[in-house]
């Protein structure tokens, strides 16, 4: 078994070696940048192919097998999905007249997290700003 998990990993380190060679452009960087850039550009093809494209695939997986489940455990929605959606409506509602009360010295802003947006922006303004949390409101009543 363990012999098996060092082939793997070899194998690993094997594809993930070729595809920088391969796909890389032939060190068209300049000497100028420094050589960890250097490296890191030249493994970008790798680091895609090799584990962002596969974790992509897996985590899509995944959230699509635990909407389902949660679809079938709510059920179709009806009368119980209409009274589940009014009760997170009077949350968010409630937020809104927090800040309201509290003078509206803040923007409002999702309280979202940042890896979930589609942003390439690394840092984050959101704490200065007054947080909705809107994640429940994820079921379609209609």
């Amino acid at each position: 078994m363990l012999a098996t998990i060092g082939y793997g990993v070899a194998s690993f380190v094997i594809a993930f070696v070729l595809a920088a060679l391969l796909g890389s452009d032939g060190g068209a960087l300049s000497k100028e940048f420094p050589w960890q850039f250097r490296l890191a550009a030249a493994c970008r093809t790798p680091v895609l192919m090799l584990i962002v494209v596969p974790l992509s695939f897996i985590r899509g997986k995944y959230t699509l097998a635990r909407r389902r489940l949660r679809r079938y455990l709510r059920g179709p929605g009806g009368k119980a999905a209409a009274i589940r959606h009014a009760a997170h409506v009077d949350s968010i509602s409630e937020q809104l007249r927090a800040w309201d009360r509290g003078g509206r010295k803040r923007k409002l802003r999702t309280a979202r997290s940042n890896w979930a947006a589609m942003s390439t922006k690394l840092g984050s303004n959101k704490e200065e700003c007054n947080q909705i949390a809107l994640g429940h409101m994820n079921e379609i009543l209609d």
